[in-house]
């Protein structure tokens, strides 16, 4: 894993965003034997988020990154702490599932 944007947590958590996205995506092609789609629907993804914050003065600008570039609900919980690779700000913990938002 190679961290980008040092110093930086709106690209961090913009970053973060896009690699959810991708494993969504990847969950919403899956198939099964016979092409019938198995995996997510776009109606119904939605997501927990567990989002840790290195410093607390970036809360706001973390926050605000992903309220406005979220494509899917989800329920964001924010933490302050330390976070395991020295260079990132930003790191999050997401559990997608599947079933009518709520």
């Amino acid at each position: 894993h190679a961290s980008r944007h040092p110093g930086d947590p709106y690209r961090q958590a913009v970053e973060t965003l896009r690699n959810i996205e991708t494993v969504i995506a990847t969950a919403r092609s899956l198939r099964d034997g016979t092409g019938r789609p198995i995996g997510l629907t776009a109606r119904e993804t939605q997501a927990l988020l567990k989002v840790y914050v290195r410093h607390p003065e970036d809360f706001p600008v973390v926050q605000t990154t992903l309220d406005e570039h979220l494509s899917f609900p989800a329920r964001c919980l924010y933490l302050s702490g330390a976070i395991c690779r020295d260079n990132l700000l930003v790191e999050a913990e997401a559990v997608i599932g599947g079933g009518k938002p709520s």
